[in-house]
């Protein structure tokens, strides 16, 4: 198995030198979400921060990407798709809410550049499960010198509030 990718990756690099315009996987930046800010608790205004306050909660639970790359200008040309799935109490009633994401360009524990959005999403009535997908606008990545493109990572998460990071540390959401 080790034999056949080493096999592949040589190939698909000879293919990129001779100027093969074909998309491949190893050219493009690595898509990832960030463990720690994968899952957010909305509370009830006023309620208490326990199980019994929580009006919802949303889980980023995966990045894909595709690019190209240019390599006269030494850039990729990024596109990303998240996928996101939210649980709520059981309710009659339709909902409709926003959370906040980011997308962080990263090379290494550097952030080289930190997008915000938001995203809408709804219930519907009756439903206590929303399962949705965006894609933020593209991210162009210019290649610092030497730099490959596999040397950066396109890392996105839900955008915590400081409660909200608090609260995910007290019901053990964070890596230790």
């Amino acid at each position: 198995m080790t034999f056949r990718f080493s096999r592949f990756a040589v190939l698909a690099g000879a293919a990129t030198l001779f100027g093969c315009a074909a998309p491949n996987p190893f050219l493009c930046p690595p898509a990832a979400v960030l463990a720690d800010a994968s899952y957010m608790v909305v509370m009830r205004p006023g309620a208490p921060e326990d199980l019994s306050g929580e009006a919802y909660s949303v889980q980023m639970t995966e990045a894909a990407t595709e690019c190209s790359l240019d390599r006269k200008r030494g850039e990729t040309d990024s596109s990303l798709s998240l996928s996101f799935r939210a649980v709520r109490a059981p309710s009659a009633d339709g909902a409709t809410y926003s959370v906040p994401y980011f997308v962080a360009v990263t090379m290494a524990d550097r952030v080289v550049h930190k997008s915000l959005y938001t995203v809408r999403f709804s219930f519907a009535p009756g439903a206590s499960t929303a399962v949705f997908n965006v894609s933020p606008d593209n991210k162009k990545i210019k290649l610092g010198n030497g730099r490959l493109p596999w040397n950066y990572q396109l890392t996105a998460g839900l955008q915590l509030t400081e409660a909200q990071m608090a609260y995910a540390k007290k019901l053990g959401r964070y890596a230790q």
